[in-house]
């Protein structure tokens, strides 16, 4: 059996996202840069997960 590495952090740049998802109340554990790019990282939640499904489907 193959073991995968599961991330317990879901990451976005999109700084649209951000503003949104902090609108709904979530906030970002950390923030990164790499290859000059910001890069936000979330916990992964139920919370986050709807609030990012809701996110999409406006798009």
């Amino acid at each position: 059996m193959v073991n995968k590495k599961f991330d317990n952090e879901y990451q976005t740049d999109l700084p649209l996202e951000v503003a949104y998802l902090k609108e709904c109340g979530i906030r970002y554990s950390f923030v990164k840069v790499i290859n000059n790019v910001t890069v936000w990282k979330y916990e992964k939640t139920e919370a986050l997960g709807l609030a990012l499904a809701q996110f999409w489907k406006r798009k």
